[in-house]
């Protein structure tokens, strides 16, 4: 086989653990924001403002996630010695690294963002997630919590 077939092969090979690592971010942080949904509509509810309550979804997905880049990075540098004998050029590359880091911090800002700032949770929608804003009682069972929204049959 060629060198230039085996590079080739290697490039795909990395380029689809570099899609399944996005993937993987995103797919893990969607769902752990979207868990989340009932303690950011409760924080809402007791008065939390939106900036209070975006902080702690963005930081809650950013934080760990540039934990794994630094120990990514660490691990990379601690490695470099030992894959030097089979690549062509320098095993440390800057411009990778950053890049790489780069993108998945922003994998992960995105998968907070949309699962959890955009949400309508977030968007002074607590009464949803909450019984314990139910304002006053209608006839019929149907009671108007304090952002208007009408919800049968539950009880104060």
């Amino acid at each position: 086989m060629s060198r230039r077939l085996i590079t080739s092969l290697m490039g795909g090979f990395a380029l689809l653990a570099l899609l399944l690592a996005c993937a993987g971010i995103y797919g893990v942080l969607s769902f752990v924001t979207a868990r989340g949904t009932q303690e950011i509509g409760i924080r809402t509810a007791m008065g939390a403002s939106r900036g209070d309550v975006i902080l702690m979804v963005i930081g809650g997905g950013a934080i760990p996630v540039l934990a794994g880049i630094a120990v990514g990075l660490g691990g990379s540098m601690g490695l470099a010695q030992f894959i030097r004998s089979m690549l062509v050029t320098s095993p440390i590359d800057a411009l990778t690294l950053v890049a790489v880091s780069a993108l998945f911090l922003v994998v992960a800002l995105a998968a907070c963002f949309v699962h959890g700032v955009r949400r309508e949770s977030i968007r002074c929608r607590p009464c949803g997630r909450s019984r314990a804003c139910l304002r006053r009682s209608e006839p019929h069972g149907t009671f108007l919590t304090t952002c208007g929204d009408a919800v049968q049959g539950a009880s104060v």
